[in-house]
């Protein structure tokens, strides 16, 4: 609307040119109210285009430059609210280059003609998947032929406009020029992922023109100089483009069976207004069982009157901040978590669906404090005893002096506890006042609830036994104990149930790597883990087989698995609680560079869940052809819960 204001400025009588500068502004200032960064967009679109009627108007500039101004003076006056806004909005997220969309590297660049690689991860071929991996190589060939002609294509049109030089060629040609390195600034120099995907987006349109004149022009072309040919090279020159945009389209079409922005689950999250207040206090998790950061941003405008805490990202922004207590009005957590992880209890769920539950803290809440997906938990080996400091509203651990002389107050404390293997634990209670209490508790393998009284201010021990093993603290929460109620003695409960422990370790022996697995497992048996898959990939690659390493599967036969791989080459071994499985094993193509590797678990063909980079190496082939490896580096992972 802005070039055609402009270009009949000129020979247009002054009502015409006033009617198309007034509707020109209208549209241009819609666009900054609706997108305002898309008009950065619109000033090198029809920034080049306008410089390039004001060079061909002759004796008309006065006209032109006339029309131009008044369009942006009246964009500026319809927008300026928006204009305003935007100073301390879009625009700085801009200067600032804010991640959007978990975009990590440049999209590729055939997504500016609507050929898009985007898709490749509903593809992704897993291990054994080798059909799907050759129907991935397919389409990115496909993609690439499809993107190649249509450079040649928007070549061809170019050169039309210099052999043919129709009316308004110069506009056209600067028009596409500005679209084309408004979009490349934004690979070089400015080095901006986000920037470069949404640039694509706003010039699309200005590329895809070129393409379709540039079949116009070559049907043209072939129809003068083989008129039984009328129209049909074109259409021949178009074929793989079109081949590749229905492929994309498709699989587009095919994606809405599994949304990727929202569900009905989510949107449901919008009855969290009903019960939130202004002003409460709001904890959104930080737990991967969360939808994601788009939905985040989703549910941050559902509990937009409160006062939101957590570490979270959204699109746009990262979110951390949360309360030295712990505690929170309201809590927004997955509906899959044991409720205690956050410093609730089961009956304090007050709105749930299948994907989240809320959260409302009882009146005697008083500390919370988890170590959820840190890895720093609380932890005792060999016996080492846990010393704990409660006060009248806190439980941190670690020892400290008890206040002479103070009174005590009955409080309730509750432990998550962690243990891979039967266990006697010992508590010794010592209050500021008073002889020590002493407590004995059986510990089963899980993790698991364990609530007691206790008169606050003391001192608490945990004292596992010698032999015993592991044992992790995963949440310490306070609470008033029940006024007028009976002292309540240190009781563990049963296992939570649908949780997944593990403790992975490794050590790496020469281009041998050696990975032990420990588990817990109180899913129900359809949900529980029997096979492991061992997945080497080249770090920061694509995915795909160029890029495989290999993938060794090993069914879980015991508690404890432990298997050994040499990178170098050979057969996997296996120790107590692992069977290696051949045929679901396979070495791939990729030998230099350097390598990830990650462990999947699985129910048969069903995929449970994924712990990504347990160790790193170097490899290439040396002189004689053979693989040497090196710099192997064993992650040192924490005590892990899916």
């Amino acid at each position: 609307a802005a070039l055609l204001a402009l270009r009949v400025a000129a020979p247009a009588e002054r009502g015409a040119t006033a009617r198309l500068v007034a509707y020109a502004a209208l549209v241009t200032a819609a666009l900054a109210v609706t997108y305002h960064p898309a008009l950065t967009a619109w000033v090198a679109i029809a920034g080049a285009g306008g410089l390039a009627v004001l060079l061909g108007s002759g004796r008309r500039w006065g006209q032109v430059l006339g029309a131009g101004l008044a369009l942006g003076l009246g964009t500026v006056v319809l927008s300026a609210v928006a204009q305003w806004l935007s100073l301390g909005g879009f625009l700085a997220q801009y200067a600032e280059q804010t991640a959007g969309l978990g975009l990590t590297s440049f999209t590729a660049p055939t997504d500016s003609l609507g050929l898009s690689l985007s898709f490749r991860s509903l593809l992704a071929a897993g291990p054994g998947q080798a059909l799907l991996a050759r129907a991935v190589q397919a389409y990115s060939l496909l993609i690439l032929a499809a993107g190649l002609i249509c450079v040649a294509l928007g070549v061809v049109w170019l050169w039309g406009l210099v052999r043919e030089r129709p009316p308004g060629a110069l506009v056209q040609a600067t028009t596409a020029g500005g679209g084309l390195i408004y979009m490349l600034l934004f690979l070089r120099p400015l080095d901006y992922v986000y920037g470069w995907f949404k640039a694509q987006s706003f010039v699309a349109f200005v590329l895809v023109g070129a393409v379709v004149g540039g079949l116009v022009y070559l049907g043209r072309v072939l129809a003068a100089r083989r008129p039984l040919q009328d129209g049909r090279g074109a259409a021949l020159a178009g074929a793989l483009p079109t081949l590749a945009l229905l492929t994309t389209l498709g699989l587009l079409l095919w994606q809405y069976h599994w949304p990727l922005r929202y569900s009905a689950e989510m949107m449901e999250a919008r009855r969290v207004y009903d019960y939130v207040r202004p002003g409460d206090t709001a904890l959104v998790s930080s737990s991967r069982l969360m939808p994601g950061r788009l939905f985040n941003g989703v549910l941050a405008y559902f509990l937009r009157d409160s006062r939101i805490y957590g570490t979270f990202r959204t699109a746009n922004a990262a979110w951390d901040e949360g309360r030295p207590t712990g505690v929170y009005t309201w809590a927004v957590v997955p509906a899959h978590e044991p409720a205690q992880l956050y410093g609730y209890r089961p009956a304090n769920r007050v709105w749930g669906n299948a994907l989240l539950s809320l959260y409302r803290a009882p009146g005697d809440l008083l500390y919370t404090q988890s170590w959820e997906r840190k890895g720093d938990y609380p932890r005792s080996t060999g016996g080492a005893p846990l010393v704990w400091q409660v006060d009248l509203d806190t439980a941190q651990q670690g020892a400290a002096a008890l206040p002479a002389g103070s009174g005590s107050e009955p409080r309730n404390l509750d432990l998550g506890l962690a243990v891979f293997a039967p266990q006697t634990l010992g508590l010794e209670v010592q209050p500021a006042a008073g002889a020590p209490i002493s407590y004995t508790v059986q510990l089963a393998p899980g993790l698991q609830d364990l609530a007691f009284d206790l008169p606050a201010p003391a001192t608490l021990t945990l004292r596992p036994a010698a032999d015993t093993g592991l044992l992790a603290v995963r949440w310490a929460t306070l609470h008033e104990s029940l006024p007028g109620g009976a002292p309540h003695a240190p009781v563990a409960a049963p296992p939570i149930t649908d949780v997944l422990m593990l403790r992975i370790t490794g050590q790496a022996q020469g281009d041998t790597v050696e990975t032990t697995i420990g588990r817990v497992d109180t899913h129900a048996p359809d949900r529980q883990a029997d096979r492991v898959v061992l997945d080497i990939y080249r770090s920061g690659g694509a995915g795909g087989e160029a890029d495989h390493f290999g993938y060794w599967s090993f069914a879980l036969t015991g508690d404890t698995a432990m298997f050994r791989l040499p990178l170098g080459g050979g057969s996997p071994e296996a120790g107590p609680g692992a069977q290696p499985l051949p045929d679901a094993s396979r070495r791939g193509a990729a030998q230099s560079g350097r390598f990830t590797a990650s462990l999947t678990f699985y129910h048969g063909a069903t995929v449970l869940d994924t712990v990504t980079d347990i160790y790193t190496f170097a490899a290439r082939p040396d002189s004689g052809g053979a693989l040497a490896v090196d710099n192997i580096a064993v992650r040192a992972l924490p005590l892990l819960f899916y």
